[in-house]
């Protein structure tokens, strides 16, 4: 009897979710190649910003002499921020599991989105500095209004960054849940029920 009622709960319980093989390897793979790409974006909207800071800051004098500096201080951290990224992403060990990888997604998505609030905040700081350069006078005003230009400027970018981030990481994870095979069996042994799942 326990045979007939294991096998009947098996046949109307059990099922199996058909998709596509996911490849471990592909998946790392892929997850190198966004980070290398995300934070070659960075790096590269860093030189262009310090380049141009550079140039412009010596062509132009008061606020914009400052918005200039300040963007090139900025993204003086950016830079910095790329390049760390670019380097410890090649010392990474790879997931060996697909609950490993689920979780380095997990704290990437988490990441950009955290980061999207700091760069809101950057921007609303940005906008207080400049609020209060005019409040003040010479070359403090020069210098808050200045920098603040430039923190909302760079706040805007970094905010858009981060949510186009967020946005293909979280397709990311969607795209491998869909793809995730799922196997589940519900059976009684002995006194006992037994569920199982395998992916």
């Amino acid at each position: 009897m326990k045979i007939i009622l294991s096998t009947l709960l098996f046949l109307i319980l059990g099922f199996s979710a058909q998709s596509q093989e996911i490849n471990l390897d592909d998946l790392n793979e892929n997850q190198v190649k966004f980070t290398n790409k995300s934070m070659s974006v960075l790096g590269g909207w860093a030189l262009v910003n310090i380049t141009g800071g550079l140039v412009m800051r010596e062509q132009t004098q008061g606020i914009s002499h400052k918005f200039w500096e300040g963007n090139v201080l900025w993204n003086t951290v950016n830079l910095g921020l790329a390049g760390a990224s670019l380097i410890a992403n090649r010392k990474i060990d790879a997931p060996s599991t697909i609950g490993e990888y689920l979780k380095i997604e997990q704290t990437l998505q988490k990441t950009f989105l955290f980061n999207a609030g700091l760069d809101l905040a950057y921007m609303a700081s940005g906008w207080a500095m400049t609020e209060k350069g005019k409040r003040l006078e010479g070359e403090k005003a020069e210098q808050f209004r200045g920098y603040g230009n430039a923190l909302i400027l760079q706040g805007g970018f970094l905010f858009l960054f981060d949510g186009v981030c967020y946005g293909l990481r979280a397709n990311n994870i969607q795209t491998l849940y869909d793809n995730l095979d799922v196997n589940i069996s519900l059976g009684l042994v002995g006194n006992m029920a037994t569920l199982r799942a395998t992916f």
